[in-house]
């Protein structure tokens, strides 16, 4: 038979209190922890947000292996034509090489990403081009 235990002197019962009221307090190491995951996130979207500035933060867009490529011919205005060559050059000097159908494409899968009322306000605020092509001046030596 275990002993009656004798009753609890008010030391012990304001140490037990101290105890229990420690015990309900997060633990100082738990807060670090958790800084620290948030330090973690934080760098990792820094980084992607960093690697996508450098042209390599989301997959490449190119062709899938054993798919054919599709030439086509469109009109561009010349100051369109220009930006075009403008975000290639930006491109060269930051390290990344492209092409004006690499910008093109990027565009087309930046429009495809869209919500469909932005996308159609983005394409209003598009001018239209009149449709065909320019008949071409002929050389002298054909006229």
């Amino acid at each position: 038979m275990s002993k009656p235990s004798a009753p609890e002197s008010d030391t012990q019962k304001s140490i037990r209190a101290q105890l229990e009221q420690e015990a309900q307090r997060p633990h100082p190491v738990d807060g670090v922890v958790a800084r620290a995951e948030e330090a973690r996130e934080r760098v990792a979207r820094a980084e992607k947000l960093a690697a996508a500035e450098k042209g390599m933060g989301s997959p490449p867009l190119a062709r899938q292996p054993g798919k054919n490529v599709r030439r086509d011919g469109y009109s561009i205005p010349p100051e369109e034509h220009a930006l075009l060559a403008q975000m290639e050059d930006e491109a060269m000097r930051a390290g990344v090489k492209t092409t004006k159908s690499t910008i093109l494409r990027a565009g087309l899968h930046c429009l495809a990403k869209m919500k469909p009322p932005e996308r159609l306000a983005a394409l209003r605020e598009t001018s239209p081009l009149k449709p065909g092509r320019r008949p071409q001046p002929k050389p002298d030596a054909l006229r």
